[in-house]
């Protein structure tokens, strides 16, 4: 029941901004191109001693000049000092960004990952689905190849023996190449 309730205040929260970013401005809002953006963050998430290697290309939406929204294939490697061998999550994430200022900005992300879990009564795997709502922010540096950012995250509906962190902060890293839009046309 608290998860509904999470995901109903993120979706809230989103609303609100989108209205907000269209009542600022009273003339009609249409799908503009220039604001569509294409990419790919290539970096890592790390969190206790667990260290994931992320591959996630994106695409994102610029509502408003401070606020953008997005959803993001992910693919990820977990390296886990108690395992002996590295284990693969796979899935998605939406995800809202309010920038603060040119480089820092706030997000709200909802991941839904599908990673292994093993039985404490054998040794069969089985996978299954995980939801991480996670709320942080972060520093965002444009480079001439695209930018390097800089994340923190809490994850408010964490529960240990599901999510693939061993603590409810991570911290992400790594660089983001940007695909114009343009290249698409």
């Amino acid at each position: 029941m608290k998860t509904y309730i999470k995901e109903a205040l993120f979706i809230l929260v989103i609303l609100f901004c989108n209205r907000n970013a269209q009542a600022q401005d009273s003339t009609k809002v249409k799908f503009d191109t220039d604001k569509l953006e294409f990419g790919m963050y290539l970096g890592g998430d790390f969190s206790g001693n667990n260290l994931l290697f992320s591959f996630l290309p994106y695409a994102s939406y610029d509502l408003h000049p401070k606020i953008s929204f997005g959803v993001c294939p992910n693919v990820l490697v977990i390296v886990n000092a108690q395992f002996q061998y590295p284990q693969g999550m796979y899935g998605t994430s939406v995800f809202g960004r309010f920038y603060i200022s040119e480089h820092f900005f706030l997000q709200a992300e909802n991941a839904v990952l599908n990673r292994k879990f093993t039985n404490s009564t054998s040794v069969s795997k089985q996978r299954r689905w995980v939801d991480e709502i996670m709320l942080g922010g972060g520093y965002r540096k444009d480079m001439s190849f695209g930018y390097a950012y800089f994340t923190g995250f809490y994850i408010a509906n964490y529960k240990n023996y599901k999510s693939p962190y061993p603590r409810p902060i991570i911290i992400r890293a790594g660089v983001g190449l940007r695909l114009n839009s343009e290249l698409l046309r």
